[in-house]
């Protein structure tokens, strides 16, 4: 089994990401790219052979023809060029609704075998891993254990 150094080079911005404007600029900014999870799974890009994967990155501009909704990103973290990346979890069964998402949307790949497959850099599977973590917290923490209500995304879906 390949192993793998679970690092990425996004800064999460800590101390900015509790301000839901800076949040939402960095979303609504022109270089903002999205990770699409379909049922906690990356859409990916493979070549031929399939023996090379990288995720798939897809603007602001992409989520709304695909009519995915972009203010229900995680925030990521900025890469070192100031590129802000965000994860948007959506059921398969929405993705297999999306106009042009057999052509767009494919494949769709759980982390698990693209890791046991070592067709993906670490880095890339190690933001898949951080991206997996939070939509799976956010879709299993739809309420509070202590109170019964509602939880409220903040923070970029940090907390």
């Amino acid at each position: 089994m390949p192993t793998v150094a679970a690092t990425t080079h996004l800064d999460r911005m800590g101390p900015k990401r509790s301000d839901p404007d800076f949040i939402k600029g960095l979303r609504d900014g022109p270089s903002a790219r999205f990770l699409i999870l379909a049922d906690l799974k990356p859409v990916i890009r493979s070549n031929a052979e399939r023996t090379s994967a990288t995720l798939a990155w897809f603007t602001a501009a992409d989520l709304a023809e695909l009519e995915l909704p972009a203010e229900e990103a995680l925030f990521l973290g900025v890469d070192p060029q100031g590129t802000a990346h965000f994860a948007l979890a959506v059921t398969e069964h929405r993705t297999r609704n999306v106009p042009g998402a057999i052509e767009k949307l494919r494949p769709i790949v759980d982390l698990r075998t693209l890791a046991l497959q070592g067709v993906m850099s670490g880095e890339e599977l190690s933001l898949c891993g951080q991206a997996r973590a939070l939509a799976q917290w956010h879709e299993n923490a739809r309420c509070c254990g202590h109170c019964g209500g509602t939880t409220l995304v903040k923070d970029g879906g940090w907390r």
